[in-house]
């Protein structure tokens, strides 16, 4: 009965103390939390499911500790989640949603919106009538993108 269930995804969009979670079955979007990246490594220690990763792009300037601690833990995640690690480059989200590689969030934003509903306000919707995206905001958004681009690549 349950083998005909779409794979379950979680998305990250890493940060230097917390990270943004999403996960999604299918185009479903199943949960949006954000958490401490300790609470996030014990859930992608213990999850089965794909984890799909924003990679750290430093783009030639010079890296801060925040910049640094962000690296370290994409590589925690990675190394934790294992065979179902999906490490995937800001450029490359960009390039897969927009088609561009220097695509700016917004862009990335708008072409998730386009993908689940056409306009902002069919795919937010409303707290009386949520979207599909109703629950998504801040770095939720690179969370479900990265998790987006895993699932088309399935």
């Amino acid at each position: 009965m349950g083998d005909n269930l779409p794979p379950l995804i979680l998305g990250i969009d890493p940060g230097p103390e917390e990270s943004a979670l999403v996960w999604i079955r299918g185009e479903r979007i199943e949960r949006v939390e954000n958490a401490s990246n300790h609470d996030v490594a014990r859930i992608v220690k213990e999850c089965g499911e794909t984890v799909a990763i924003e990679d750290f792009q430093p783009y030639g300037v010079r890296l801060g500790h925040e910049s640094m601690a962000t690296i370290k833990w994409v590589g925690i995640f990675a190394y934790l989640a294992g065979e179902r690690a999906v490490v995937i480059a800001r450029p490359d989200v960009k390039q897969h949603l927009c088609n561009c590689r220097t695509a700016k969030d917004a862009d990335v934003r708008d072409a998730i919106i386009h993908r689940y509903g056409c306009t902002s306000k069919t795919a937010r919707g409303t707290k009386k009538e949520p979207g599909p995206l109703y629950s998504v905001s801040g770095h939720a958004w690179a969370a479900l993108a990265v998790a987006l681009v895993a699932l088309d690549r399935m």
